[in-house]
Parts: structure tokens; sequence; C-alpha cells
């Protein structure tokens, strides 16, 4: 498996860091009423919230790229 960070999308993230660097908590959320429900999922007991981070649309593509060129398979729910 290579190492993550020489993975072309690697140096995609990289990039789209400066893009979503400088925006703030306020608006994502103003622009997106149904942020939490968009960026967070429950596994049982456990919530995961990624609604409070700068993650865009085009960050999860993004992370989506780098875990299959990292060779990051699917479970059997279709999940990564």
């Amino acid at each position: 498996m290579p190492q993550a960070n020489t993975l072309p999308a690697w140096q995609a993230l990289q990039d789209h860091y400066q893009d979503v660097a400088d925006l703030h908590m306020r608006t994502l959320f103003a622009d997106d009423p149904h942020r939490f429900e968009t960026y967070s999922l429950s596994l049982g007991d456990i919530l995961f919230d990624y609604s409070k981070n700068r993650v865009t649309h085009q960050t999860m593509t993004l992370l989506r790229q780098l875990a299959s060129e990292a060779g990051v398979t699917r479970d059997d729910r279709g999940d990564v």
C-alpha cells in the first residue's frame, strides 16, 4: 500500500486546504441549515460529528479519492 502523502489526492487535499482555511463555522452553518445531518453519523452509541470542522462536499470527495488511491477497501455495507 502506498504512503498516503505521496498520492495525487493528498496534494489535492493540501491545495483544497487553502480554499477552506479561512471559512468560519458560523458561515458554514448559516449556508447549510442541515450541516449537522450532512456531516455526522452514528455507529451504535458513538457519534462522529464532522460538522464543526472546515469540511465541505469537496473535502469529502477528496478524502474518498485519497482512500481509493491508498487502497482502502469498502466493508460489506459499502462504507469506506
